[in-house]
């Protein structure tokens, strides 16, 4: 199978969940609870035309995030599953991941409404043409919240 461009432990490091919102400021008690994604689009920075949304390459994504500020991460990249886990927290309205692996932040603006997450992040990298090592990306998330 031809290169993804992001690994899955990639994923893992960079996955701090966000999306255009609707005005309302992010509150910790609007994350608490499981999300599974929908999207997961990496977008080229020197060309955003080009756009790749993994899970129509056969990746999933799952987090949950617990009221004592903790999340927990699982990536299925095509049966290969791969979980991290960190601690997260609101700063400035915008979501910050700290990763048990790697503690440098992630910083996401995200926004829910009702049962959708959305995130966005500039943080992020890809290989859009496989092989030819990783560029910098936007990573736009949705997601919805699970029973």
């Amino acid at each position: 199978m031809a290169s993804k461009g992001l690994s899955a432990g990639a994923i893992l490091l960079l996955v701090p969940l966000a999306l255009a919102g609707c005005g309302e400021d992010l509150t910790s008690g609007q994350l608490v609870g499981t999300w599974e994604a929908d999207k997961i689009e990496f977008v080229n920075q020197a060309n955003t035309s080009q756009r790749v949304d993994v899970i129509q390459l056969g990746m999933g994504l799952t987090v949950a995030y617990t009221s004592d500020g903790r999340y927990a991460l699982t990536v299925d990249d095509n049966g290969s599953i791969s979980t991290a886990t960190g601690s997260w927290e609101i700063v400035d309205g915008r979501l910050v991941w700290y990763g048990d692996v790697d503690p440098d932040p992630v910083r996401f603006d995200a926004s829910v409404s009702g049962n959708r997450l959305t995130a966005t992040t500039s943080d992020a990298e890809y290989d859009f043409a496989p092989g030819g090592g990783d560029e910098p990306a936007i990573l736009n998330l949705e997601m919805t919240r699970t029973p």
